[in-house]
């Protein structure tokens, strides 16, 4: 009798069942390995743990509250919007989340003159900083510089959680071989694909005071804390304009250089080596309105410029080869009927049409404070 007893209970075992709310937020404390894992149990876990809402791209836009900011000195109070499509109003691209994130370690009177640029997003995450904008009279009129910034700051929108790298352990001074810039002028942020590692790409001056200065990249592991030197940007300071940004593709970052542009760099995050990419056959010294973005993990270019029906072009990577395809065309002069994956391009077109200024004047912080991400439960803290 206890034998069949026993053998009830072995073929009968407890089953606990967990609610999906107490699984989500198990799932928000795990590491990204550790979500990538879960994601090829099945659909329905990938869905858990990417946390794609309608299966839609949302944009976040980051803009500073100087009437919100706490009463803590150290402190600024950031707005985050996302825009989604609303389906009742006939598919128009409104703001549907605003919530509000707290920067406890950067002070208000710096606040007031500084900007937000948007660096860049991978898995939902946003790699953000302060920059300070500052206005020089000259000859040509009003012109703005940047001078430089203290932080960077890596968000998840989704959860509000925040993680901020101090450059004062970064800091540059001085090598063998000259000096170099204090702070980044440029920042990049992806992941390599091969090992999992997430990286944050940073950008130094170097000799300065020369018209060819170089570039020297600074390369920092936010899995393990590594920092190491990953060589020159193959381009020349003198070509890089003040708000270079890069786009993060499929294991790889992309730089469009010069005003026109005149190059486009990339950089393999696992190798950490740098190529230069061929332009598009369409490509011409006037062609000022190019725009670069991830499109469903490849890199797309388009000229804003162009006309009504704007042409997406993609960049065929088939082992040796690279080659430019066109992939869609679609009309562009309602911004708030694109589809979402268009949005951007279309906040690009609308700027550029409407002032008919290059990306070189600095006041194009509408597009720099925009950028593209899928909502994650991915932690900054656990990489």
């Amino acid at each position: 009798m206890e034998e069949d007893k026993n053998k009830t209970k072995t073929q009968n075992p407890m089953t606990i069942i967990t609610s999906d709310d107490l699984v989500r937020e198990i799932l928000k404390f795990l590491p990204a390995k550790s979500l990538d894992r879960f994601k090829s149990v099945s659909k329905h876990w990938r869905a858990w743990a990417s946390i794609e809402i309608q299966s839609a791209l949302k944009f976040l836009v980051v803009d500073q509250l100087p009437s919100k900011v706490e009463e803590d000195s150290n402190a600024i109070t950031l707005l985050l919007e996302t825009f989604s499509r609303d389906h009742d109003n006939n598919g128009q691209i409104r703001p549907s989340l605003s919530r509000s994130c707290t920067i406890s370690d950067y002070s208000i009177e710096e606040s007031q003159r500084n900007v937000i640029l948007v660096w860049g997003s991978c898995d939902g995450l946003v790699l953000i900083s302060f920059y300070a904008l500052i206005r020089d009279m000259n000859f040509y009129g009003n012109t703005f510089r940047y001078d430089g910034f203290k932080y960077i700051y890596l968000i998840n929108p989704k959860t509000m959680e925040q993680r901020t790298l101090s450059l004062a352990s970064l800091k540059k001074t001085e090598n063998q071989r000259g000096p170099v810039s204090s702070f980044p002028i440029s920042v990049g942020f992806g992941k390599d694909i091969i090992t999992g590692s997430y990286k944050v790409i940073l950008m130094y001056l170097y000799k300065p005071i020369l018209v060819n200065a170089s570039v020297r990249i600074t390369v920092l592991s936010l899995n393990s804390g590594e920092q190491r030197n990953a060589g020159v940007f193959p381009v020349f300071f003198y070509h890089i304009p003040d708000e270079l940004t890069s786009v993060y593709v499929n294991g790889s970052l992309f730089w469009l250089i010069g005003d026109t542009p005149t190059r486009l760099v990339a950089m393999d995050l696992h190798t950490e080596k740098f190529r230069l990419v061929s332009l598009p056959n369409w490509y011409t010294k006037y062609s000022r309105g190019m725009r670069m973005w991830s499109l469903n993990d490849r890199l797309c270019l388009s000229d804003v410029l162009q006309c009504s029906d704007l042409d997406v072009w993609s960049l065929q990577q088939e082992d040796p080869y690279e080659k430019w395809e066109k992939i869609y065309t679609f009309n562009i002069s309602n911004i708030g009927c694109l589809d979402q994956r268009f949005w951007k391009l279309g906040l690009a077109a609308a700027y550029f049409r409407r002032s008919g200024r290059s990306r070189s004047n600095g006041d194009f912080l509408d597009y720099l404070r925009t950028t593209v991400y899928t909502p994650t439960l991915i932690s900054p803290y656990r990489l």
